[in-house]
């Protein structure tokens, strides 16, 4: 089970068909600034969240958990 992203404007939600335990999120530019961080005891369904402080260009999402790491990319 991979979990997927959808961008809208600076909101991000991220959809688990199956739970995903201990994860970590975060959203980095190219300099390395983070943008978001958060850390969830569970994730499955979707997890939706916004973006603050207007980043532009492309970014960085890595979602992290105990069995391993996922890392897209997209560009606001």
């Amino acid at each position: 089970m991979i979990p997927t992203a959808t961008v809208d404007g600076n909101t991000l939600c991220i959809y688990a068909d199956k739970a995903l335990e201990n994860v970590r999120i975060t959203v980095a530019d190219a300099h390395g600034r983070v943008w978001f961080d958060a850390e969830e005891s569970s994730l499955s369904g979707s997890y939706t969240f916004t973006l603050d402080g207007h980043p532009k260009g492309t970014l960085t999402l890595l979602i992290e958990t105990e069995t391993g790491w996922y890392v897209g990319e997209f560009t606001l």
